[in-house]
């Protein structure tokens, strides 16, 4: 290796921490960011308080279960090693609906966000995100 080509190289990785605060603190572009720091971005964020996290089969409760006159999502949710499964009807928002088309007539593994209540004997879940898996 030529002596020039060592010293710029120990300089670049010497002053790069440097350079990256000092551009982070007079506001100009962000360093460039490992794969690691970019998974880690990528990742989703953790509910909010009161918020809960379900993974299963989104599907209509009219067009797949033929339990409703009306076209309405149904998470359907079957717990690790349990034989019983917990159907979670959504509530229409437009959360909800963006998603609808997907599984009118069919479903798809899903992983929903929201708030739980119960009306009617029914868990409704007020979806704040949808994920198709």
């Amino acid at each position: 290796m030529k002596p020039s080509l060592l010293v710029v190289s120990l300089a670049a990785f010497l002053f790069a921490p440097i350079a990256s605060s000092v551009r982070a603190a007079e506001g100009g572009p962000a360093p460039a960011k490992t794969p690691a720091a970019a998974a880690a971005k990528a990742s989703p964020k953790a509910a909010p308080k009161g918020e809960v996290t379900l993974k299963g089969q989104l599907t209509c409760a009219k067009c797949g279960l033929k339990e409703s006159s009306v076209c309405q999502n149904v998470l359907r949710v079957t717990e690790a090693g349990a034989k019983t499964e917990t159907k979670y009807y959504l509530a229409k928002n437009d959360v909800a609906q963006a998603h609808h088309e997907e599984v009118c007539g069919g479903q798809v593994s899903a992983t929903v966000t929201g708030r739980v209540t119960e009306e009617g004997g029914k868990k409704v879940l007020t979806a704040s995100a949808i994920s198709v898996n």
